[in-house]
């Protein structure tokens, strides 16, 4: 998705019958000074002119996000809690010009939409099935998510192996999935929201990038201390298990 310039914004709050955007995606501010407006008043909660610049701006090639757009509109007349909600479920929007405007733009939007949503769910989903297909194949015994929240974890790894193994002679007590490149945006949310929870919960272990990752993490504190970065579940070679002596 490209960026707006200076000049095309400028050009796009020009062009809006009395609404002035800044900063399109990400802080939205607008004030409504329109005089064909029946609220007649300088305020951002007008739904009526949401609802009628969401269509005309939705329609326009400006290279927005529809969705982002729509949640930006959202932001400005209700809390974050209530803007999820609305965002999934555009019926509990009160006013139905702004719900049905809202709804089209989460619908055709191919980025940050449901849609986009259903297929990075599916393609999360596929490579968990296959990390699970790698760990049978070396029997090697977990617990997935579903068994760990029953057990009254709230934070889970995908599999939290029941011995643990070693992958080149670091301890490994989890894995987790992520079917996506991992840049430093991406990592620095999941170390924060998952991986140290993990780690503090778990032990060390295995966080799997299957589209590559940036080699500047390698040199991150957290990286080869907490957890080990692959590409791809480890060559069989490279794995110690524990054997008991029956």
């Amino acid at each position: 998705m490209g960026c707006i310039s200076p000049f095309a914004t400028s050009q796009l709050s020009a062009s809006m019958d009395g609404w002035m955007v800044f900063g399109v995606i990400g802080d939205l501010s607008r004030t409504c000074f329109d005089v064909s407006c029946p609220i007649k008043s300088s305020q951002k909660e007008c739904h009526y002119c949401l609802a009628r610049h969401c269509r005309y701006l939705l329609k326009k090639p400006y290279w927005i996000s529809p969705a982002l757009f729509a949640r930006s509109l959202l932001q400005n007349t209700s809390d974050s809690t209530m803007t999820k909600k609305c965002m999934k479920d555009t019926t509990l929007i009160e006013d139905k010009e702004l719900a049905y405007e809202v709804f089209l733009g989460v619908m055709n939007d191919n980025q940050y939409g449901h849609y986009a949503d259903i297929i990075k769910q599916s393609i999360g989903l596929e490579y968990e099935l296959r990390l699970e297909r790698e760990l049978r194949l070396m029997n090697i015994t977990f617990s997935d998510e579903n068994i760990l929240r029953s057990r009254g974890y709230d934070k889970t790894p995908d599999y939290k192996l029941d011995v643990p193994i070693a992958v080149d002679g670091f301890i490994v007590n989890w894995v987790e999935s992520k079917a996506l490149f991992g840049d430093d945006e991406n990592h620095s949310g999941y170390l924060k929201e998952q991986l140290l929870c993990y780690y503090n919960r778990f032990g060390p272990g295995l966080v799997i990038y299957w589209f590559g990752y940036l080699e500047t993490l390698n040199s991150t504190p957290e990286v080869n201390n907490m957890f080990i970065l692959r590409t791809s579940f480890p060559d069989k070679s490279s794995i110690t298990q524990y054997k008991f002596n029956i």
